[in-house]
């Protein structure tokens, strides 16, 4: 694990093969005692989350899933993803603003170039290439603030036992 370095900021996907028994895998996860971290298991997969107190919208999260190979080695992979629902609603609101600058820009041109009234629509481009921005400049700020909180989580994988 200490070999995925600053990889791990740069593609939250990682696996990794452990000489461990999976249900061995699997509760030492479910047995933590840090209070930044909360635990939890659903069907195959288990999900680590800030605690609540430290929680916001943009907190990414880290999903494991633990396959086994034989009984005695396993593979863990892991991803990182955002959290919230919010997050989502985010980029779909700037793919909205994108598409809708592109539709009014090119309204605008054509009714530039036919003669027809374009001021309108013009300062309706201004404004959705303002929102686009500011939704942009949103999501990378919190991303980047992401990043410490990703290798957060990736030194508590590494201070698990079986990791080390």
């Amino acid at each position: 694990m200490k070999s995925l370095g600053d990889k791990i900021a740069l593609d939250p996907q990682f696996s990794v093969e452990l000489p461990k028994n999976k249900n061995f895998i699997v509760s030492t996860f479910l047995q933590t005692s840090n209070p930044l971290y909360r635990v939890t298991r659903s069907n195959e997969h288990t999900l680590i989350v800030m605690s609540e107190e430290e929680e916001e919208w943009w907190s990414p999260q880290l999903h494991l899933e633990v396959n086994r190979i034989d009984e005695s080695r396993s593979v863990l992979s892991g991803w990182f993803a955002p959290r919230s629902s919010l997050w989502n609603i985010l980029l779909y609101l700037q793919l909205a603003t994108g598409i809708a600058f592109m539709v009014l820009i090119i309204r605008t041109f054509l009714n530039w170039y036919t003669g027809a009234g374009y001021t309108l629509l013009l300062i309706l481009s201004i404004l959705m290439l303002t929102c686009w921005g500011t939704l942009y400049t949103i999501r990378k700020s919190k991303k980047s603030k992401g990043k410490t909180l990703i290798y957060g989580y990736y030194e508590f994988l590494n201070n698990r036992s079986l990791l080390n």
